[in-house]
């Protein structure tokens, strides 16, 4: 994504869909909306498939793996 360009991204979650916008700030950091709540994240790489999510001061380490068009994310 380039900065103010914004993307319409569905998770789906034990069975519920989940519809988020998510804009590009710079480099790393993002802006993600879901049920009219607008979320600030920080993105940093750390491997092919690992990423640590910082939000709201709490980080969370990721990894997600892409099949297709789909995408296995683990928190």
């Amino acid at each position: 994504m380039t900065p103010r360009v914004g993307s319409k991204v569905e998770l789906r979650y034990r069975g519920n869909a989940y519809v988020l916008h998510v804009c590009c700030l710079g480099a790393s950091a993002y802006r993600v909306e879901v049920d009219g709540a607008r979320i600030d994240v920080g993105a940093e790489v750390l491997g092919r498939f690992e990423r640590r999510l910082t939000m709201g001061g709490t980080t969370h380490r990721i990894v997600t793996i892409a099949d297709g068009v789909d995408h296995l994310v683990e928190i």
